[in-house]
């Protein structure tokens, strides 16, 4: 293989179990993608069939746009327009479309995977697969930042974390390519072993194991046996990273023997970031064991932290430890799950050859992940923290944590939205997150959607101002609501079994959501909606002169952004 990265055609097919149709084996190809507005010279494209867009139309511009080959599926009512394109314009005089390779398939995404796994095989470099409950997004932009000072890296874009984006992700390594970092995702049994099989991973890494995910799943069992399935391809001799605290280890270090019995020896490194939470101003949320304990005869950690301080906004310090050293880490990043990110990160890069020094050097300049606690200055003694790319009970303790330690001459206010997927939990949980934050010396709580509900049955501090926003007008509408029932957005104000806005709802109102959430649908917050809490929140946070600092979390479904865009586009000085 040159430095070119190509591979003939020919070379291909056993692999995928393809049938040339038309073109020449010997044609080269350096990589593949599905969106024909990234087709170059060097392409093969792959046409996915969706629920409303069928790739297969976009093959004739793909080729005109410079593609070498492409995918069609057994039967597909297009392959005779494609080929008979072709043959014209041979017949015109581009002899170069006589060599453009029509590659018949069975399924075009099985095919996307297994030449994806093929492609992976062709070239050497370490892949890192990252999956996890909570902070594998933030893991793996540590981890690809980290390595990238030292290694030609690559890794997953923004959310490409499933079994179309692993793929697209492997189609970016080249012949230069030293480290490749993968990020898995699931959302059933089964995903994270194809994902693994795919990418063949030498570092197989689970962050943790929390509740996220527990209502596709079922169970707490099944989602620390769902994650456990990373190590299904991975690499003879290759390594395990494992959250040495995570209270499933010891049923994760089970389900991984199970699947590597009798196969192929490997590694288990541990980290343990639990300093970091040592005096934590708030527990986990109760989920399954209210007497839960870690058992003592833990395995030895191979990266800890010690003296971990937590400095608010302006990240932390702390002392990142192995057996044969320790150095101080500056970390800009917020929250204590930025530190076990780092952490679990610097466990992978120093198996891979990285120093305690270079983790120190790279971690001040390191930037988190879009919508994931990014904190932003709009005015003088103003800041905003985004965090709503996704929301879950272990996320939600974190921000919670980070407003907790921010220095109480501030006046913090939280917008907070429904954490989904949570099953049969879901509600114990909303009622612990709601109890939990009006127990906070917080300004001002904005509870919002249907789950947040959760906010009118608990008590917290009286000086906390809580509003309740439902958040679709339509859905009110349709389940009995009327616009004179309450005015939007208005505080809540004496017991709140008696406000009048936010009140809980009746029970016939609580059943068709309940119908609701099990026929799987989302309640969003809508256009409307948004608008309105995003002038309540510019409202309040232009009322003094005090310092204030707006954290925005929640789930993806709720389009929080919208929000977050507003305040950063209302607030510019």
């Amino acid at each position: 293989m040159g430095n070119e990265s190509t591979f003939a055609i020919g070379e291909l097919l056993p692999a995928i179990g393809g049938r040339l149709l038309h073109g020449n084996p010997d044609i080269r190809f350096g990589n593949y993608c599905i969106d024909s507005r990234y087709v170059d010279h060097r392409t093969l494209f792959v046409p996915l069939m969706g629920q409303s867009r069928d790739g297969h139309q976009f093959i004739i511009d793909s080729i005109g746009k410079g593609a070498v080959a492409c995918f069609v599926r057994t039967g597909h009512h297009q392959i005779h327009e494609i080929l008979s394109w072709l043959r014209s314009q041979v017949q015109r005089g581009f002899l170069e479309f006589e060599d453009v390779c029509v590659i018949e398939v069975r399924h075009t995404l099985v095919s996307l995977q297994k030449m994806a796994e093929w492609f992976r095989r062709q070239f050497d470099t370490k892949v890192i697969g990252v999956t996890g409950s909570v902070g594998k997004t933030g893991t793996k932009e540590m981890l690809i930042q980290l390595l990238a000072k030292r290694f030609q890296t690559v890794g997953t874009e923004k959310n490409f974390n499933n079994e179309i984006g692993v793929p697209l992700a492997l189609s970016r390594i080249n012949a230069y390519t030293e480290m490749t970092v993968v990020e898995m995702a699931m959302r059933a049994r089964g995903e994270i072993s194809l994902l693994s099989r795919i990418s063949h991973p030498n570092i197989a890494m689970i962050t943790n194991t929390s509740g996220s995910h527990v209502g596709r799943l079922g169970s707490f069992e099944e989602v620390y046996k769902a994650k456990g399935e990373i190590v299904d391809g991975l690499v003879p001799g290759g390594t395990v990273v494992l959250n040495r605290r995570d209270e499933n280890l010891f049923g994760i270090l089970e389900e991984i023997g199970n699947r590597k019995a009798n196969r192929d020896e490997y590694d288990i490194m541990y980290f343990d970031a639990s300093e970091a939470y040592r005096n934590s101003g708030i527990p986990p949320f109760i989920t399954r064991n209210d007497n839960f304990e870690l058992p003592l005869d833990l395995p030895e950690a191979d990266v800890w932290l010690e003296d971990v301080k937590l400095l608010g906004i302006d990240g932390s310090r702390f002392m990142l430890c192995t057996k044969e050293g320790k150095v101080e880490v500056n970390l800009h990043m917020l929250g204590r799950g930025a530190i076990e990110n780092l952490t679990a990160a610097a466990t992978a890069g120093l198996k891979l050859g990285l120093t305690l020094d270079d983790i120190a050097e790279a971690a001040p300049e390191l930037l988190p992940a879009p919508q994931r606690l990014n904190l932003f200055q709009l005015g003088q003694d103003l800041f905003l923290i985004d965090d709503c790319y996704n929301s879950s009970p272990a996320s939600v303790r974190d921000s919670l944590e980070l407003l907790l330690n921010i220095d109480d001459s501030f006046e913090k206010i939280l917008v907070i939205g429904d954490m989904l997927e949570l099953g049969k939990y879901e509600t114990l949980l909303h009622r612990q997150c709601a109890l939990t934050t009006l127990n906070l010396p917080l300004k001002q709580v904005y509870a919002i959607g249907p789950r947040m509900n959760a906010f009118n049955e608990v008590e917290g501090l009286d000086d906390v101002e809580l509003f309740y926003i439902e958040g679709r007008s339509e859905l009110e509408a349709s389940m009995g609501f009327r616009p004179e029932d309450r005015s939007f957005g208005a505080p809540m104000h004496g017991e709140r079994s008696t406000r009048e806005f936010g009140a809980p709802m009746r029970a016939g109102n609580r059943a068709q959501q309940a119908e609701q959430r099990q026929r799987g649908d989302t309640v969003i917050l809508d256009d409307r909606a948004a608008s309105k809490l995003s002038a309540l929140l510019l409202s309040a946070i232009n009322r003094n002169d005090k310092p204030k600092v707006v954290m925005v979390k929640g789930s993806r479904a709720l389009h929080l952004e919208r929000v977050v865009n507003d305040l950063l586009n209302g607030t510019a000085v």
